[in-house]
């Protein structure tokens, strides 16, 4: 006699679904802005005890936090550092007289604008910008060069647009403390429409910036200055 085949019901499987959570990663400071036509004198404070007074306007850094560096290029101290109000605003006395150049930037952790340079006119006593060297002599980049990490280097493109020749002497920083170096560290000439190189290298240093300070003597006399900062501090 023929038996029925009985079936039995398979068992299906239990899939477990395990849910991944992903925790959220801290977004990096914005960049700063820093607006230069909002910066001005404190008049009362222009010069007492060598002391320049600047101020900066309601939103003139956005966003409006961190801290504003004040750097004199025409001495050898350390920046002076402003801390930026809610409304974007800021004020301080720095060292310095009328006539010199002061280079403002303002900064938020690592994250720095690009630098603002001012100057106060010995006879108006009015701010101005700049004051600009020469046109006619190209350099990239032009004001700021940042630097990832020690052993990095970053060059400097001098080009002469001038209608003459222009002799510069060797290249020097500021301070000498932020552990940068430069090469070639002699002066020399620069035929027109002639371009040359400077290598500029983080080594490492006690300090977070400096100034590399190029000075030609001819055919006019002026200094150019590049902030070089470690993206680290």
């Amino acid at each position: 006699m023929a038996r029925a085949l009985r079936l039995l019901p398979l068992t299906a499987p239990l899939w477990v679904t395990v849910a991944c959570v992903v925790s959220p990663q801290p977004s990096p400071p914005a960049t700063p802005d820093l607006e230069g036509d909002k910066l001005g004198l404190i008049l009362t404070e222009l010069v007492a005890s060598s002391m320049v007074g600047f101020r900066g306007e309601p939103g003139a850094v956005h966003p409006p936090e961190g801290q504003v560096l004040i750097t004199n290029l025409d001495d050898t101290l350390q920046p002076s550092v402003a801390s930026v109000r809610a409304d974007g605003s800021f004020d301080l006395a720095v060292p310095g007289l009328p006539g010199q150049r002061f280079r403002f930037q303002a900064k938020l952790g690592t994250q720095r604008s690009e630098p603002v340079d001012l100057t106060v006119d010995p006879v108006t006593g009015r701010v101005v910008r700049g004051p600009s060297p020469t046109a006619c002599l190209g350099l990239t980049p032009p004001r700021w060069a940042h630097f990832e990490a020690p052993g990095t280097a970053r060059a400097l493109v001098i080009e002469n647009r001038c209608g003459a020749p222009v002799t510069f002497e060797a290249p020097r920083l500021r301070r000498g403390r932020a552990g940068f170096s430069v090469s070639p560290t002699a002066g020399g000439s620069l035929p027109t429409g002639a371009v040359t190189t400077l290598t500029l290298t983080l080594e490492g240093g006690a300090e977070p910036e400096d100034v590399l300070l190029f000075t030609t003597t001819a055919p006019n006399a002026e200094t150019y200055a590049i902030t070089l900062t470690d993206d680290r501090r």
